[in-house]
């Protein structure tokens, strides 16, 4: 599928200064890549937040995520991450490119997929290297990345083998025993390895809820989650930190299921799996900068639904006026 970027950034405002190198490297080259500094026209007057997950989900080729204590902390890295490994389980195939400043977990990144160390690579070689990545990559516009001639081998000629003659029937007969040997060892590797079902249906009701102190209130806007009956489900909440919050899971019944809070350092950003034929209820929650005093009260945080190509997305704001958003929550199928 042709996309409109070969390569999209995606880093922390501390890191700028080296990734405007590679930015301006790779597009020397002709390398079409979706880097902020360059789009400030085209961001301008955009919901972000749908704008960016459309660019690091759908419009690139590869996504470059240049991990470090920073990227961490930010709101819009984890936004621009969630998207980038959404594509990537979708789509079963390489996308996300980790480059580490540090040794940072980052939550959400794969610590198994192959990286590279930022510490020993200059701009000029990662440059170098997301042009060795793109290899032969041609698509409309798309810059076009040949071989040197001293990295090609000759390789030597190979005598013709002719195929022996096959009569129509036999042939016929043959294919239908590899196709049903081919159909048989398919349905028998994703029986064993178990694929991604139907996407739980999540929608917005009022419910009454207990706070992270067990204090009872009607949330408005409360999430629903009704994971099918043969379908295994996964909430992942990132937050932003910047206020106390909290994300509770509770099951039909309104016992606990699951929380996460700023304050757990424990717990942060970790999936939670959703049992196949089971609804759920998920709740935000924040304290307010401004209350004084030991004991300071939760206030229902309001929950914006989005629903994505694998499942749904919630943000979560202590006021969606002020545009800071308190937590991401991804609801979507698992293996």
């Amino acid at each position: 599928m042709p996309h409109d970027y070969d390569v999209c950034l995606s880093f922390a405002g501390e890191e700028r200064p080296y990734v405007e190198q590679v930015a301006k490297l790779l597009s020397a080259q002709n390398i079409r890549v979706f880097y902020d500094g360059y789009e400030e026209a085209g961001l301008w007057g955009k919901d972000l937040y749908k704008h960016l997950d459309n660019i690091y989900r759908e419009r690139a080729r590869f996504c470059v995520i240049f991990a470090s204590k920073a990227y961490r902390e930010k709101v819009w890295t984890k936004h621009e991450l969630a998207s980038a490994q959404a594509r990537a389980l979708s789509a079963n195939e390489e996308y996300v490119l980790p480059a580490r400043f540090d040794d940072t977990e980052i939550p959400g990144l794969n610590p198994n997929i192959g990286y590279i160390d930022l510490r020993s690579h200059t701009p000029q070689q990662v440059a170098g290297l997301v042009k060795n990545k793109l290899g032969e990559v041609s698509s409309s516009g798309s810059a076009i990345v040949r071989p040197s001639p001293e990295s090609q081998i000759d390789l030597p000629s190979l005598p013709r083998v002719r195929p022996p003659r096959i009569s129509s029937a036999r042939a016929i007969i043959v294919a239908i025993l590899l196709l049903a040997i081919i159909t048989g060892a398919s349905f028998m590797l994703a029986s064993r390895l178990g694929s991604p079902g139907q996407p739980p249906q999540v929608s917005v009701v009022n419910r009454t809820l207990a706070d992270p102190d067990g204090h009872v209130i009607s949330y408005t806007g409360a999430l629903r989650i009704q994971v099918p009956s043969r379908s295994n489900g996964r909430v992942t909440v990132g937050f932003a930190r910047w206020v106390e919050n909290a994300v509770i899971v509770t099951d039909d019944s309104g016992r606990l299921y699951q929380s996460w809070g700023t304050a757990i350092a424990h717990n942060i950003d970790t999936p939670k799996a959703l049992e196949p034929g089971k609804t759920f209820y998920i709740s935000s929650w924040h304290k307010k900068v401004a209350d004084k005093g030991d004991t300071l009260p939760w206030y229902p945080s309001v929950q914006q639904l989005q629903h994505t190509a694998n499942g749904s997305r919630a943000i979560a704001y202590h006021d969606p006026l002020y545009g800071e958003p308190d937590a991401f929550i991804d609801v979507i199928a698992s293996r």
